[in-house]
């Protein structure tokens, strides 16, 4: 693509695609050359390079036209749009940018995506799959978290054949884990949005079913191997439990989602207890936090509010608050991670005033 800008091959929408593209994969170039070990004086410079292909990448977007004829160049420039406003906290404009890209995939269709997977380089092959890899994790996590309904038509991927395990690619084990993890978001999205027209008997074997698929990712990965993992997997765990049509009137259902919630939170306690101890990779680092948290529910932060709120217990208050004052570092490269940083900070007062009560009592 760069060398096709230079060349001046491309023109018109096709030229802002390969604009957002380029600009998009050189942010994430020099995002990760920060964690390279690199000197203060490079990370100096890499800054201002940064703020360059930021900046030029959303003026390019705003010369993209959905009314483009559907192409591989129109669906990489989209998901790098929706990354790029995920990166930058506007989760809304993600969101907007994610679903254009789902209709271009689904306009595209499978056959071409096969046809480009086996009559292309190994390289455009690779791009292709990803595309659709990227397309379907951000379509199925929006999905549960903005509680919407899902832009992508329903397809039963395989991750290990979309992104073969290769001993060059150390990232595809967890780029994997993540579609698996999509699959599930999907069917609680659903489950979410149908479950009040469902028999008792049938929500509660829709949550088990969930539960166990869960738990068979799980147990493929092992513990503690990828602290964002971790984080992700109770995320999504307590997010289940709290569609149990038993988790108000039944306390071992709202235990179950109190420990998941609380095991979710202690992952993102050691993801910001490593930021802090991460001083030359700092910033590539909360970048990368910041949009894992932003992609996932925050169910877990008010599930263990809600049981403060009950229980008065003082060390689910304590890591509610050491987990707000955690979150700060991130606050400084992502304003909605501010945001999300104040609304942890009223949850904790109220709660503490909660505890205070019983407490005078």
């Amino acid at each position: 693509m760069a060398f096709a800008l230079v060349d001046q091959q491309v023109l018109g929408h096709a030229r802002a695609e390969y604009i957002v593209c380029v600009n998009f994969f050189s942010l994430t170039l020099t995002i990760g050359l920060e964690a390279g070990g690199t000197s203060d004086s490079v990370r100096q410079r890499l800054k201002p390079l940064q703020e360059k292909y930021r900046r030029n990448a959303f003026k390019a977007l705003d010369h993209i036209s959905m009314l483009s004829t559907p192409s591989l160049s129109l669906l990489q420039a989209l998901l790098a749009g929706a990354m790029l406003f995920q990166m930058a906290g506007n989760v809304a404009k993600c969101a907007q940018l994610s679903a254009a890209a789902c209709l271009i995939c689904s306009q595209l269709g499978g056959r071409y995506f096969a046809d480009l997977a086996k009559g292309s380089s190994e390289q455009d092959s690779l791009e292709a799959r990803q595309c659709i890899g990227h397309c379907y994790i951000l379509d199925k996590s929006l999905s549960m978290s903005l509680g919407r309904r899902s832009f992508l038509p329903d397809m039963d991927v395989n991750a290990s054949m979309l992104i073969p395990p290769t001993l060059e690619m150390p990232s595809t084990p967890i780029f994997n884990v993540y579609i698996e993890f999509a699959k599930v978001q999907d069917r609680v999205a659903i489950e979410a949005r149908g479950s009040s027209s469902r028999s008792r008997l049938r929500r509660i074997q829709a949550i088990q079913s969930l539960c166990h698929r869960l738990e068979q990712i799980r147990e493929k990965i092992e513990n503690g191997e990828w602290m964002g993992v971790d984080f992700t997997y109770f995320n999504i765990m307590a997010a289940i439990l709290r569609l149990h049509p038993d988790y108000s009137t039944e306390q071992s259902v709202r235990d179950d989602c109190t420990n998941s919630a609380r095991k979710s939170l202690h992952a993102l306690q050691k993801m910001e207890l490593h930021g802090l101890e991460s001083y030359e990779n700092h910033n590539a680092y909360c970048h990368s936090v910041s949009w894992i948290v932003l992609l996932y529910p925050l169910c877990p932060i008010f599930a263990l509010f809600c049981h403060v709120v009950e229980t008065s217990e003082k060390e689910d208050l304590q890591l509610l608050h050491d987990v707000t004052q955690g979150l700060s570092m991130f606050a400084e490269f992502n304003k909605s991670m501010a945001k999300v940083k104040d609304w942890c900070n009223t949850l904790v007062l109220l709660a503490r005033s909660c505890v205070e009560d019983v407490d005078n009592v």
